[in-house]
C-alpha cells in the first residue's frame, strides 16, 4: 500500500455537516467509522502519545477511530474546520497493534492536518490518532473520503492550442489572466523583444505549481529553466528576438494541474546611454588604473563594463 500527502487536498472532498462522534481516549477500542464529518472534543482525553508514527510526533489528549472502508481508491483524512493545532496519525489495522501508515502535523490549511492514503480498498482499516501540536486540544473536526482529483475537471484555456513552439500564442506587454496548465500539456508564448531591450516575466496568480522555461527562439538555446514566479531577460544579441516563453505544470507537485497568470513587459535598458567616467577604458586588469591616495567621485558602472584600479601598497602598509 503506497501513502501520500497532498497539501490542502481536503478542499475539494468537504461536503455536508459533520456528525457528533468523539473518538475514544485510548486506542485499545476505538470508535468505528466509515466515510463523513465527525465532530468531536480532545478537551476531556486524558491519553497521550499511545501510538507514534513516523515522525514521533508527541499527541497531546489524543483520540483515536477505526476506519473501515466501504470505497476503494485514495482516501482522504484530514482535520479542516478544527479550532486548534492539530495531529494526525493513519496506521494499518483496528487497534493499538496497528501498524503505522503516515503522520502529519501541519499539511492542510494553516495549522491543521491533511494525509492521503492511496490504494485502498473496500474493508481496509485503518486507525486514526487525532491529538494537538504542544498543549493543543479543543472541538475540531476529523473528515474522511474519498481524494477527488482538482483536474479531472479542468478545461483549457482560451489560448490552446498553443502546445509547442511552433503554435505559441504570440503576446504583446501586458496583463495574462485565467490562464490554465494541465500536465503533460503546457503552454507557450512568444513575444518580440528589440535589440538591448529587457523583458521581464512576473506570475501574478499560481494556484498549485506553474514553472516556466524560455528560449531565444524555437528550437534554440534555452536560457531559463524551471523557473519558479518569473525571470528576466537581455536580448544582447544585436538584433530583435521572438521569446519562446513555456508554461507547465511542475510533475512533482500535489496534483497536475495550475490556474496561473502572468504579466509580461519589454523595456529599453535603462544603462544603455549611461556615460563612461573619466578612467575609462579600464575594462579589465590589463587596463586598470594606476590609482594615487585621495578621493574619486563621479564615477560609473554598468552591469557589462566593469572598472578596473591598481594601487601599490608598500611593505607592512595597510
Amino acid at each position: 500500500m503506497k501513502k501520500s500527502v497532498l497539501l490542502g487536498a481536503a478542499s475539494v472532498m468537504l461536503a455536508g455537516t459533520a456528525v457528533a462522534q468523539n473518538g475514544t481516549d485510548t486506542c485499545t477500542t476505538p470508535t468505528a467509522v466509515g466515510e463523513g464529518s465527525f465532530a468531536f472534543d480532545t478537551t476531556t482525553m486524558v491519553g497521550s502519545q499511545e501510538m507514534t508514527c513516523l515522525s514521533g510526533y508527541a499527541f497531546n489528549q489524543d483520540m483515536f477511530w477505526v476506519y473501515t472502508a466501504t470505497v476503494a481508491g485514495d482516501i482522504v483524512f484530514d482535520t479542516e474546520g478544527s479550532s486548534f493545532d492539530t495531529q494526525l496519525g493513519i496506521y494499518s489495522g483496528t487497534d493499538c497493534s496497528a501498524t503505522c501508515v503516515d503522520d502529519d502535523d501541519d499539511s492542510g490549511t494553516g495549522l491543521l492536518s491533511s494525509i492521503t492514503v492511496t490504494g485502498v480498498n473496500i474493508g481496509d482499516q485503518f486507525v486514526v490518532q487525532v491529538g494537538g501540536f504542544g498543549s493543543g486540544a479543543g472541538p475540531g473536526i476529523l473528515n474522511i473520503a474519498p481524494f477527488v482529483d482538482p483536474c479531472a475537471g479542468a478545461v483549457d484555456d482560451a489560448f490552446e492550442d498553443n502546445d509547442d513552439c511552433t503554435t505559441a500564442t504570440v503576446i504583446t506587454p501586458g496583463s495574462y489572466t485565467g490562464l490554465t496548465v494541465i500536465d503533460p500539456d503546457a503552454d507557450f508564448f512568444s513575444i518580440n523583444v528589440p535589440a538591448g531591450d529587457i523583458l521581464t516575466f512576473t506570475e501574478t496568480f499560481d494556484s498549485n505549481d506553474t514553472d516556466s522555461n524560455a528560449y531565444d527562439a524555437c528550437g534554440g538555446t534555452q536560457f531559463v529553466t524551471g523557473a519558479l514566479g518569473g525571470f528576466t531577460y537581455q536580448n544582447l544579441s544585436g538584433s530583435a528576438q521572438d521569446v519562446i516563453i513555456e508554461a507547465y505544470q511542475w510533475t512533482g507537485a500535489d496534483f497536475l494541474c495550475s490556474d496561473y497568470s502572468f504579466d509580461v513587459s519589454v523595456d529599453p535598458d535603462p544603462c544603455a546611454a549611461f556615460p563612461d567616467d573619466s578612467f575609462e577604458d579600464n575594462d579589465d586588469c590589463a587596463t586598470a588604473t594606476p590609482m594615487a591616495d585621495g578621493t574619486y567621485t563621479g564615477l560609473a558602472v554598468t552591469g557589462t563594463d566593469k572598472d578596473h584600479y591598481a594601487f601599490c601598497v608598500a611593505d607592512g602598509a595597510t
